[in-house]
């Protein structure tokens, strides 16, 4: 997200500095509106000035779920890292803080939920994001703090290599659908993501609210998988495993991970978001930003698929 976001500030010869920890690994070409600054916002030493003369901070940084990793690493980055950053942006003027949050604050089981649903994370990514919501809640409230959250719904498109083992598994056509396969997804292609980022940073009143930010067309699991197979010109299993005997492998598969070290094949966390729904209502943004998804997963995933053939991705 955050590098679609950079590339289309440039494009509008927007000033902007970004905040990376290794700018060999940025991956962003020199360009004269364009300032790189190498830090780290669990290091508050780093940071010093860095948002002087900002007028928007988007906050993308944040420790992703990622097997065998502790928890003081979600919480130095995604919380600790939060509030550094935030006490930078009280330091300046006229600054708003936009923080990049995730519906999966709220749990699992919503197929349209609004931004009021009450937090319930269920792993310790969704906990620490949780905690950081309140956070910038807390220094808008205390501090005065100019602010909005972000909650982008399963996001995806070109720079996205996380899901590559997964496109990779449906093109071999090894992919079992666990369950019924109709839970619901709600999948947003990057560039309509930062087309609300946009509009929250350019909007002429304080926000502090918060936004969710989704595609324009919720997919079931099955349809999900049938549409990636479809674009790839593959076929699917028409095959499904049962909830339980998913669950039974997942046990067996997180135990062999804790003992080798590697990552499971199959998990619990993979199995309750096949098998869980997934949804948000995108009604606030739509009525309050003028936010309006433009790419249907069809057309969206078509577009990650031109960009993972370019690259050799499969």
């Amino acid at each position: 997200m955050g590098k679609h976001l950079v590339d289309t500030l440039l494009q509008k010869n927007i000033n902007i500095t970004i905040l990376v920890r290794s700018p060999e690994k940025a991956d962003i070409p020199p360009h004269p509106n364009l300032r790189i600054w190498k830090g780290d916002i669990t290091k508050p030493d780093t940071i010093v000035d860095i948002i002087k003369d900002i007028h928007i901070t988007y906050h993308f940084a944040a420790q992703l779920g990622e097997w065998g990793l502790p928890d003081d690493l979600f919480y130095e980055s995604n919380v600790k890292g939060t509030k550094n950053l935030m006490d930078e942006c009280l330091k300046g003027k006229n600054n708003r803080f936009v923080f990049i949050s995730t519906p999966g604050v709220q749990g699992k089981g919503h197929k349209c939920a609004k931004e009021t649903f009450p937090y319930n994370p269920p792993h310790i990514y969704e906990k620490t994001k949780c905690e950081a919501e309140k956070l910038v809640k807390a220094y808008h409230k205390s501090h005065g703090l100019d602010m909005a959250i972000v909650r982008p719904d399963f996001v995806y498109g070109p720079g996205d290599y996380r899901r590559i083992p997964l496109y990779r598994t449906i093109s071999k056509k090894r992919f079992l659908i666990i369950g019924s396969g109709r839970s619901i997804l709600h999948p947003t292609y990057v560039d309509d993501v930062v087309q609300g980022l946009l509009a929250i940073g350019e909007h002429k009143t304080s926000l502090n609210d918060v936004f969710n930010i989704a595609g324009p067309e919720q997919v079931s699991v099955e349809n999900y998988i049938e549409t990636i197979a479809k674009v790839m010109g593959v076929s699917t299993h028409r095959i499904k495993i049962p909830l339980f005997i998913g669950k039974v492998a997942a046990s067996v598969c997180e135990k062999w991970a804790s003992i080798s070290g590697h990552a499971p094949f199959v998990s619990y966390s993979k199995i309750d978001f096949l098998t869980h729904d997934h949804g948000t209502d995108i009604s606030k943004a739509e009525n309050i930003l003028g936010f309006i998804p433009k790419h249907d997963f069809k057309k969206g995933f078509q577009k990650t698929y031109d960009w993972i053939q370019q690259n050799n991705l499969l």
